[in-house]
């Protein structure tokens, strides 16, 4: 598309939702891609999906002293929430591995479509919430055909 639609000179963008630096293939595609002549590619900060969850909830991300593991639902699933890790972001999470995590010491940050009129949150204990973010994420992936969400697990 782009050798098809870029004239010669021409400028193109790409609106990559959450954070192209975070989990994302975008850079690493355009830079693959076979493009003729080769892209001057330009990535622009702007807010990550991770601040937009933390704005949102009035969070901060870490507890002093403490670290903060960014992971996907993949790895989440796999290995269960790291022991020495209090505070665990999850991206990438289409199978809602939080809610089969055994743990009963979680609060959990939730939110889908950050930033937008749609924007989705829930926060509370994971037990205990579990089943609402389930059942919103379900029928909010319905209603708008796609769903970007993220989280952060914290432990009491």
């Amino acid at each position: 598309m782009i050798s098809a639609e870029l004239p010669p000179g021409g400028v193109g963008a790409f609106l990559v939702w959450g954070d192209p630096a975070l989990y994302d293939g975008t850079l690493r595609l355009l830079r693959e891609g076979p493009a003729d002549p080769p892209l001057e590619i330009v990535s622009v900060p702007g807010i990550s999906s991770v601040q937009a969850l933390a704005a949102a909830h009035g969070l901060i991300l870490n507890r002093v002293g403490e670290p903060v593991l960014v992971t996907t639902g993949r790895r989440l699933a796999e290995r269960g929430m790291p022991a020495d890790v209090p505070d665990v972001v999850v991206m990438l999470d289409g199978r809602t591995a939080f809610a089969d995590l055994p743990d009963t010491d979680l609060d959990i940050y939730w939110g889908a479509y950050l930033g937008t009129p749609r924007q989705i949150l829930v926060a509370g204990d994971l037990r205990e919430v579990t089943a609402e973010i389930v059942a919103r994420r379900s029928a909010a992936r319905a209603e708008a055909g796609w769903i970007m969400d993220v989280y952060l697990l914290r432990r009491r």
